[in-house]
């Protein structure tokens, strides 16, 4: 009985990412209102307890990395409660090594992660601004701005320059 009820979590996953589960939750995650994002990390958390490969590798060959990019830019600027929480948790989990398969899998999304968004993730702690461009494959590439002239402010959100709506 368990097997079966297993094998048929299994193949409900399998389905949901073949209709397109990822590419729904990168809409979600561009456009919606915080409670929505919400759920919708809810959802990727329950996809990565499920089996991590396939959040992964659609993330790391997503054309323009809009889902990664919506959630680093959601965890660096939100201040809705409990969304960066949540997204802390599946940036977690998307690199923890224990659960990559093969180097493939590793190279691929790590590449990704540490070459595009990494930067972004720790302007904060650093006090750099940061602010995406688009490099010349059509990927987000990183790309720090000035910092801002003394007394200035930094409170500007990066999210305002990605149409992306900011949180209410």
């Amino acid at each position: 009985f368990l097997q079966e009820q297993l094998q048929q979590r299994q193949n409900l996953w399998a389905k949901m990412t073949q209709l397109g589960m990822f590419e729904v939750i990168t809409r979600i995650m561009q456009s919606s209102s915080a409670p929505v994002k919400l759920r919708a990390t809810d959802i990727l958390l329950s996809a990565l307890a499920h089996d991590p490969q396939p959040l992964r590798s659609f993330l790391a060959t997503q054309p323009r990395n809009e889902l990664l990019e919506s959630l680093v830019s959601e965890f660096v600027s939100s201040e809705e409660s409990g969304l960066p929480e949540q997204i802390a948790e599946l940036l977690k989990l998307l690199v923890d090594p224990e659960t990559m398969e093969g180097s493939l899998d590793k190279n691929d999304f790590m590449d990704v992660f540490y070459n595009q968004f990494m930067e972004k993730l720790i302007a904060p702690v650093s006090g750099e601004p940061y602010e995406p461009s688009v490099s010349s494959k059509g990927k987000a590439a990183a790309a720090p701005t000035a910092a801002p002239a003394a007394g200035g402010s930094k409170s500007s959100s990066s999210s305002s320059s990605r149409n992306i709506p900011a949180s209410t």
